[in-house]
């Protein structure tokens, strides 16, 4: 057992286990043959792994029928899944992951992704613990696979993601295997986002913000699968299902990414310089103006807060209006995005410090200070400029 933990990290090449050297016992009628706590212990059935590994060790060198060979390789099956989910990378652990593990597509993602890796590499387990000396044919045995209706979204997913990558699937699969369930998504991203040379069209100071966009495309169809039953074959056919949607839109997430940055040069070169802005945070989200909506708080005086708020589908925030002519393109507007458009022509339009802007997803603009803060682009995200003119020049 004590070797049970390296020989993972190694056979997968990850920066290290999180497993704290202790194993508990599962209690006997647990259906369950192995799980991690997030204290990083090791629960292993006591009949089904345990007994079975002993007794392979007691009759080391010995032939056995291939039954025999199959519980031993089940055993070790679940000693390696069990490990696997111990790996991290630098600086993380996998107990840090135990808020994002209740996420549906993150559980989803963290099984199937451990036991693919637990199928790829078993062999190569079994041969660095030097175990086919001990149960001579072990490696020349199959078992089945654990959670069967999420097994195929990832394999879908992950050769989906291979291909676009040029990389084996296999790994693919490894270099997920390797992160705790925060990371996994971030990682399939970042394969993505240096597949399609997005470093060449998105600004460094855009590059988190991009991941996350990328992540979040992912998700939703991981999400609708977490609560599928493995024994029903129609749950496992609408799994793969799943799958090939999560690279659907992930793929259609980079595209619009990169046309994005494409067109807007000016942006760039303005955050290149370091003009100290942020990009984009999410994608535009429209919905129906509210009468009710304000910019500023009831009871709020004439001096606008500086709280973004949500008008018209657009996310602003207000800097340097005051007295009356702060109150005159509040009311310019909330007139505009009441009839859903400066010139009634694009929505989500804005105005835009005295005139119009007829750009879809335009930014609000409030006055050439240098702390300016714009609603930006491509709908409702946070911009900070150093100058409303270079910014506005760009969108």
């Amino acid at each position: 057992m004590a070797a049970q933990a390296q020989a993972a990290v190694k056979v997968l090449g990850a920066h290290h286990s999180s497993w704290n050297k202790s194993y508990e016992l599962l209690a006997a009628d647990d259906k369950r043959r192995g799980l991690v706590r997030w204290d990083h212990t090791i629960e292993y059935h006591p009949q089904h792994v345990v007994a079975v590994l002993q007794d392979m060790f007691d009759r080391a060198g010995q032939r056995h029928d291939e039954e025999t060979l199959r519980q031993y390789r089940e055993a070790l099956r679940v000693v390696f899944h069990e490990n696997i989910h111990l790996l991290a990378a630098a600086g993380t652990s996998y107990g840090m992951a135990v808020d994002a593990y209740q996420e549906p597509s993150n559980k989803v993602l963290e099984e199937a992704a451990t036991e693919l890796a637990t199928q790829d590499a078993l062999d190569d387990y079994i041969d660095e613990l030097d175990l086919e000396a001990i149960a001579p044919g072990i490696t020349g045995v199959r078992t089945g696979r654990a959670y069967g209706q999420y097994v195929p979204a990832v394999e879908v997913f992950g050769q989906a993601v291979a291909d676009s990558a040029e990389l084996s699937a296999r790994e693919v699969i490894r270099r997920l295997a390797g992160v705790n369930p925060e990371n996994k998504f971030r990682v399939a991203a970042q394969l993505l986002y240096d597949a399609h040379k997005l470093s060449e069209v998105v600004p460094e100071a855009a590059k988190a913000a991009a991941l996350e966009r990328i992540e979040s495309a992912m998700r939703p169809p991981f999400a609708t699968i977490r609560d599928f039953d493995p024994e029903d074959p129609l749950d496992v056919r609408m799994s793969a299902l799943a799958g090939t949607r999560a690279s659907l839109d992930a793929d259609a997430e980079v595209r619009e990414i990169a046309e994005y940055w494409s067109a807007n040069h000016e942006l760039r070169r303005s955050l290149d310089a370091g003009l100290g802005a942020s990009p984009p945070l999410r994608k535009p989200q429209y919905g129906t103006p509210s009468r009710d909506t304000r910019p500023n708080e009831p009871g709020a005086t004439g001096r606008p807060d500086r709280k973004p708020h949500v008008l018209g589908g657009l996310t602003v925030r207000w800097c340097g209006y005051g007295g009356g002519r702060w109150r005159r393109h509040r009311r310019q507007l909330r007139r505009a995005t009441e009839r859903g458009g400066g010139c009634g022509e694009r929505r989500n339009a804005a105005e835009s410090g005295g005139g119009c802007c007829k750009r879809r997803n335009a930014v609000v603009v409030a006055a050439g200070r240098l702390e300016a803060v714009v609603a930006a682009v491509s709908g409702g995200r946070l911009l900070k400029a150093g100058a409303v003119a270079g910014v506005w020049s760009s969108v």
